[in-house]
């Protein structure tokens, strides 16, 4: 009977200690998890060109982080053509040009 209360006493030490292990961490950072309302590669930037690459085929158009080529869809518009500098979309409402950096003047 005496070694079974100090046993007893230690296994309730030992289980209400570890219902603690269990609990929150109070000094933990929290930390919220946002759900993006729009992937980034569908997101209509103001800005969707950012580069234009020579190939041996001719150019090709970096528009919101993707690839496309002339004759592409890039969000319901035709890509008709891809200059050194520009891009030409054509679409329901009408041709719109997309430049990547204006014309330098040589002096």
């Amino acid at each position: 009977m005496k070694f079974l209360c100090p046993m007893l006493l230690m296994t309730m030490i030992l289980l209400s200690s570890s219902i603690d292990v269990f609990a929150a961490d109070p000094t933990r950072p929290k930390i919220d998890y946002v759900k993006p309302k729009q992937s980034a590669s569908k997101q209509k930037s103001k800005q969707p060109l950012t580069g234009i690459i020579k190939k041996a085929k001719g150019y090709v158009a970096i528009l919101d982080g993707d690839v496309y080529k002339q004759g592409d869809r890039f969000n319901g518009e035709r890509i008709t053509k891809i200059s050194r500098t520009y891009v030409l979309l054509s679409g329901q409402q009408g041709t719109r040009r997309l430049t990547l950096i204006s014309d330098l003047k040589s002096h």
